[in-house]
């Protein structure tokens, strides 16, 4: 399945659901079993549900800041969607059926599969690195976190031995990777060396990760003896690992995805063809969308049906920027280039 408990920052209409130009940073959460997507405040934990209309099961969050379009995985009805905070704009853009890491233009045109079942298990979130033309990935089917180029060359283990691994993030100032295990939360290198615990809290498992300058943020849930799921939201501060509550109160928070979440210093990222990625980065950081250009990346999807699309988890200011999907092996490959842009549920 896919791998992406914030109230509404009410500030007024810079940051109300619906605007592109946003007053502060805020998460994304997808609540499966509530059926709904939240916009959350990562001062305060306010949140506001987002009125997207029927969500579905909703999992794998991602957001383009550009567009203001959030991108969703729906577990029920197989499909990834996209609309604005706001609600318009509302549409399906991919169909999802089986464990493949595909790439997509943002509105799910030339699609391309990258890594089929027989590289993958059951790829379960994706982040990319696009200054380095990498993408991660957490494999809840072998217990495993893998990192490729781009294009789906050279597909690496890093670590082994992970269990529910539903988790992945990269922390691109410090350059760490953030992953869970079950109900623990790691950090490591970029190659998966300098392991260090962050998090544990048993029983809770950790199923989204994402990272800021000052914290790390994630969504866990668990069962009670009535089988009853729970979950909630939370950050923990970098500097000294103390943990604060933002959401509590909620069902299956499968996925979350930070506003801000971009990579400093990418411009370009473009997949030349299904063997070659050219990455171009500057050092200033990705703040002013008119400098930027296109960016498509490797998302998490799966489909069988033709024109399929493959946003799903967007961590960037880029402008059109797009992810690996993890998506079947029998979707029709386009000979047509493809942009390359960043990250992949229950």
């Amino acid at each position: 399945m896919y791998q992406p408990a914030l109230r509404s920052e009410n500030a007024g209409p810079r940051g109300d659901p619906g605007s592109s130009h946003i007053s502060e940073p805020f998460l994304l959460v997808a609540d499966y079993d509530g059926e709904t997507i939240l916009q959350v405040n990562i001062t305060s934990g306010s949140t506001t549900t987002l009125p997207l209309g029927d969500v579905g099961q909703p999992a794998a969050p991602g957001y383009d800041p550009l567009t203001d379009y959030v991108y969703w995985a729906d577990d029920r009805n197989d499909k990834i969607h996209r609309a604005r905070r706001d609600g318009s704009g509302r549409e399906a853009i991919l169909d999802i059926s089986s464990n493949t890491i595909s790439v997509a233009n943002m509105n799910g045109s030339s699609t391309r599969t990258l890594l089929t079942s027989s590289a993958v298990s059951s790829p379960y979130d994706l982040v990319l690195d696009p200054r380095n033309g990498l993408m991660y990935w957490a494999d809840d089917g072998n217990g495993r976190i893998y990192r490729a180029a781009m294009n789906g060359s050279n597909p690496t283990t890093i670590i082994t031995g992970v269990t529910d691994s539903r988790a992945v993030t990269i922390d691109y100032r410090e350059g760490r990777l953030y992953y869970s295990d079950g109900d623990r939360m790691y950090s490591s290198d970029l190659l998966g060396n300098d392991i260090q615990q962050l998090l544990y809290e048993s029983g809770k498992l950790v199923y989204g990760i994402a990272v800021d300058e000052n914290y790390v943020y994630w969504s866990s849930a668990w069962r009670d003896s009535s089988k009853t799921w729970h979950g909630k939201v939370g950050k923990l501060s970098k500097s000294d690992l103390t943990k604060t509550v933002l959401v509590e109160g909620l069902e299956s928070p499968y996925g979350i995805c930070l506003s801000t979440a971009a990579p400093p210093g990418v411009t370009t990222a473009t997949p030349t063809s299904p063997a070659t990625t050219t990455v171009k980065t500057s050092t200033a950081p990705v703040t002013t969308p008119s400098t930027v250009e296109r960016i498509t990346t490797p998302v998490i999807t799966s489909s069988t049906a033709e024109e399929n699309t493959a946003p799903v988890i967007i961590p960037s200011t880029a402008e059109g920027i797009t992810t690996p999907v993890i998506m079947p092996s029998t979707v029709e490959q386009s000979t047509a280039p493809v942009t390359t842009l960043l990250q992949g549920g229950k």
